[in-house]
């Protein structure tokens, strides 16, 4: 597939780095696959007056309905009430995203899906507001992924999943990389992409050049999830590879910056940092100055970055 800047992958893997961060021996992967999506909620028209729709911790609900008063009243022979039907269609919404979900996750920037807190009132799209579509598509990614070696999960789903995580992590890769497009002019890419396994630490390796930037590139799909999901996957020019909530709305979060350097001042030079995020109001993540308040994440990604003569 086609890497940043349009250059085609190759099998090839970086030579031994001259420097490199390790990844910590702990993982997001024990993570219950719900934390690493936002919680939303949507306002719905219900019975002439509106209402909430909340998804939080993995599960939908109604919040202004009674459960037990309502299986009581449709008992009686009631009708269900918008809110409930927007459940029961969640519900029958199945646990696989399907081709046209992801096509509707595709439509976002780079940095992912921007799922607001708090939706106002939305239209239907197949019987459910398009931000609860949005967030059913992640959360059958998030099934996915703890099914991803299983015997029965079909093999058009593993492609389609394959697919669609690489096309999104070069894309935010490729967006990182246009502030400098200008002073370093275009580059030669040769990308590798491994897709591991749920318990493995991910990892990168650069390999930089006047005019050329190969990458050997480990990526588990929890990326999809933890990042990109919250929307977070670019932040003011810089790749997100990890982030973690560290409270009052901020992620804490490790970040891929490109600088230029070398004799002609025209190089890449990759450097790893620890940031703190905060979303402006339209949801778009920025990189905030000052130390970033515990808890950070702590990279479960290796860094090694090595330099060659053009």
């Amino acid at each position: 597939m086609n890497g940043p800047e349009g250059a085609a992958g190759e099998p090839a893997g970086p030579d031994t780095a001259s420097g490199s961060v390790p990844a910590d021996d702990s993982t997001t992967a024990d993570r219950p696959w719900f934390e690493r999506l936002p919680p939303l909620v949507v306002e719905v028209v219900c019975e002439g007056r509106d209402h909430r729709v909340e998804w939080r911790d993995g599960t939908l609900s109604a919040l202004d309905h009674d459960p037990e008063v309502e299986a009581a009243f449709l008992v009686l022979g009631g009708d269900e009430p918008p809110c409930l039907e927007i459940l029961d269609r969640w519900e029958a919404a199945g646990d696989e995203p399907s081709s046209v979900e992801l096509w509707r996750l595709q439509g976002w920037p780079p940095s992912g899906p921007r799922l607001t807190p708090h939706w106002g009132e939305t239209a239907e799209t197949d019987g459910l507001p398009e931000p609860l579509r949005v967030l059913a598509a992640l959360s059958g990614i998030a099934r996915i992924e703890r099914r991803w070696h299983d015997e029965d999960l079909p093999p058009e789903t593993v492609a389609k999943l394959r697919r669609f995580l690489l096309e999104r992590f070069w894309a935010a890769l490729d967006a990182s990389l246009e502030p400098s497009r200008g002073r370093r002019g275009r580059l030669r890419s040769k990308p590798v992409v491994r897709i591991l396994d749920e318990d493995q630490p991910a990892d990168l390796g650069i390999e930089v050049a006047p005019g050329r930037l190969d990458l050997d590139v480990g990526l588990p799909l929890r990326w999809l999830l933890q990042v990109w999901g919250r929307g977070a996957a670019v932040a003011d020019g810089s790749l997100v590879l990890d982030c973690g909530d560290v409270g009052d709305g901020a992620l804490g979060a490790w970040l891929l910056r490109w600088s230029l350097g070398g004799r002609s001042g025209r190089m890449l030079v990759p450097e790893l940092t620890a940031a703190r995020l905060e979303a402006d109001d339209d949801r778009v993540w920025h990189v905030v100055d000052g130390d970033v308040d515990p808890p950070t994440p702590r990279p479960w990604w290796s860094v090694k970055a090595r330099t060659r003569p053009g």
